[in-house]
């Protein structure tokens, strides 16, 4: 295990992004223990998420604020770093061969634990396509923990123990989603609990009973054919996700409506891979829903969505990339991994939903503007 001085001089004398990256992981990828506060907490699970976000979005960023945004990796590792070790052999000395492809991601998406950021930082490790030994560690940790509890079902989301309904529904709804969602997930009834604990809100979300007809919904869609399109509705369910950053106010924009996009937008990410692909949209709806019910004051009309739809979808990325571009720029200069994370998702779903770029970009600006206020 490398000395703390050894890893601070590699972190110092990075020249390349490739270099930087590999220095900050090397130091976010040891188990850190909390302080008194739930920030240190939050910090600690999202730092080796941040750096992969910032890593992937460093060539997107201006000249002008890329010193900048060098920087702010270099400062999350030696915030990270100032944290007591956890007193267990190093992840990166103990962790066997790891193969992110022998991942079950059905299991990582249907779980609470981590505050269900396990799949954003695996989704994010895919993006990068490249091989980190730091970040395999993280992974190689989640996913022991999650296969070690989910085992007992006690960290799984509570629709997966249930045997549920096998109603017939039409086709159509995998051709035409939207309405379904705007009405069912983005108009969910109001539900009682704690929108600062992820767990604890889809937990109690569930727990009324309003999630499961969504769930065997969308269960009868993929029982409908094996080889049932999941892309559009899954395209619908983050447009719902993305608005919501729009409509509502911003008293919750920061903690609850980004993580209303990332971890649904991871789950899409992870869904080529999965063996049940319907269970990752009811992963990803689980999600939308559960926030959507804790938090959402105004109701949601697929009028809302008109503005943002452009028809002609083969120029409409490269029109809007410049727009995109700016907003990662100035979000990478700033310290909070929440912002970086959700510019990431943004962008990322710019390319996948070109159609609705804009929505995305004046989502991902709305919560720029509110950080820079």
């Amino acid at each position: 295990m490398e000395t703390s001085k050894k890893l601070l001089e590699n972190l110092d004398s990075a020249n390349t992004d490739k270099e930087l990256f590999d220095a900050a992981s090397q130091i976010v990828c040891s188990p850190k223990k909390p302080g008194d506060g739930e920030s240190d907490s939050s910090f600690i699970l999202h730092s080796p998420l941040e750096i992969c976000a910032r890593y992937f979005l460093l060539p997107l960023v201006d000249d002008e604020h890329v010193q900048g945004a060098r920087k702010q990796i270099r400062l999350t590792a030696m915030k990270y770093m100032a944290f007591e070790n956890v007193d267990t052999p190093s992840a990166r000395s103990s962790y066997p061969d790891f193969k992110a492809e022998d991942i079950d991601v059905n299991k990582w998406s249907t779980s609470l634990l981590f505050a269900s950021h396990a799949p954003i930082l695996l989704a994010k490790s895919n993006a990068l396509g490249e091989t980190n030994g730091s970040i395999d560690s993280v992974l190689w940790n989640m996913g022991n923990k999650i296969s070690e509890i989910a085992e007992s079902s006690d960290s799984q989301m509570a629709w997966t123990k249930e045997v549920l309904s096998a109603e017939v529904v039409s086709p159509d709804l995998l051709k035409h989603p939207q309405h379904w969602f705007i009405q069912h997930v983005g108009n969910i009834s109001h539900v009682d609990g704690p929108s600062g604990s992820i767990r604890g809100g889809v937990e109690a979300v569930e727990s009324s009973r309003n999630i499961l007809p969504l769930i065997e919904t969308i269960g009868a869609i993929a029982n409908f054919s094996d080889r049932a399109d999941f892309e559009m509705p899954f395209k619908a369910l983050l447009r719902v996700a993305a608005l919501s950053m729009l409509i509502e106010n911003g008293t919750n924009s920061k903690y609850g409506w980004t993580h209303c996009v990332t971890i649904p937008h991871a789950i899409w990410s992870l869904a080529s891979s999965a063996t049940r692909k319907g269970e990752m949209l009811q992963a990803a709806t689980t999600h939308v829903a559960t926030f959507r019910a804790l938090m959402g004051d105004i109701k949601m009309v697929a009028d809302q969505l008109d503005e943002y739809l452009e028809q002609d979808e083969h120029s409409i990325f490269a029109e809007h990339h410049v727009q995109m571009t700016d907003i990662i720029s100035q979000s990478c200069i700033l310290e909070d991994a929440h912002l970086v994370k959700y510019a990431y998702s943004c962008f990322d779903l710019m390319k996948r939903d070109p159609q609705y770029s804009k929505l995305y970009i004046a989502a991902a600006g709305k919560l720029l503007n509110i950080w820079h206020s």
